[in-house]
């Protein structure tokens, strides 16, 4: 069974960001990490966070992966925070609900 995840990274380390080189290298690891795993990346981009009161710069991946996979992916992820000085990674994991148009009584149009 698959299970839907987005993975969300943010740049600061501490109150202040962490040099291009760096972001992109932990961004690029992400993405390394959720493919070895067999994941199917679905979405990536850049855009703007807020953790601990502080915005910051921050990347997501959005993928589908096999459910047995988490476990070693959540490794992974825990050894990217600790390499790049991060207090956390955020993963999201769960169900995807497929939602059609419905007629008024609720059947599939």
């Amino acid at each position: 069974m698959t299970t839907t995840i987005y993975v969300s990274i943010g740049r600061n380390v501490g109150k202040a960001p962490m040099a291009r080189p760096s972001w992109n290298n932990f961004a690029e690891e992400v993405v390394y990490a959720v493919e070895n795993y067999h994941g199917n990346i679905f979405f990536r981009g850049y855009g703007q966070g807020a953790y601990d009161g502080t915005t910051e710069d921050s990347y997501v991946v959005g993928a589908t992966i096999a459910e047995g996979m988490l476990i070693h992916l959540r490794t992974v992820l825990a050894e990217l925070a600790e390499k790049y000085s991060q207090e956390c990674i955020a993963l999201v994991s769960g169900d995807t609900d497929f939602i059609g148009a419905t007629n008024y009584d609720g059947e599939r149009s």
